[in-house]
């Protein structure tokens, strides 16, 4: 389908709108946890604005971390187990690629402004 069916030029479709919701919904058709998993809210820090929860399935469990704040969030968050693997991050945060950040644990982490962080533990 055409993506852009404003005739007025004020209505179209920003690209990097565009390829955030393309990037998250992806995310949930690859991890069935994040359609039908259980749902455990793992943290809520009111003075940071960041909340924090797992959907969990019998294959995986998937921990997101959001920020509504205007500033990056330092966060611990308390989550069992070992083997968290960054998956997603929004623009602005950390890059995925790099070496200290594919080894972070979501125990001390930074959420970026205004966004959000994924990881997917494999059970």
């Amino acid at each position: 389908k055409e993506l852009e069916p404003y005739e007025d030029d004020g209505y179209a479709v920003m690209d990097d709108q565009l390829d955030f919701y393309r990037t998250i919904v992806g995310l949930r058709r690859d991890h069935a946890a994040l359609r039908t998993g259980s749902h455990r809210t793992v943290l809520v820090d009111d003075v940071q604005d960041v909340l924090a929860f797992v959907r969990e399935n019998d294959d995986e469990a998937v921990l997101v971390a959001l920020n509504a704040s205007d500033r990056n969030a330092g966060v611990h968050i308390p989550v069992e187990g070992d083997g968290w693997t960054p998956t997603y991050c929004t623009p602005g945060g950390p890059d995925l690629s790099s070496a200290a950040v594919t080894t972070e644990s979501p125990d001390r982490c930074t959420v970026p402004a205004r966004g959000g962080r994924i990881w997917i533990r494999r059970k």
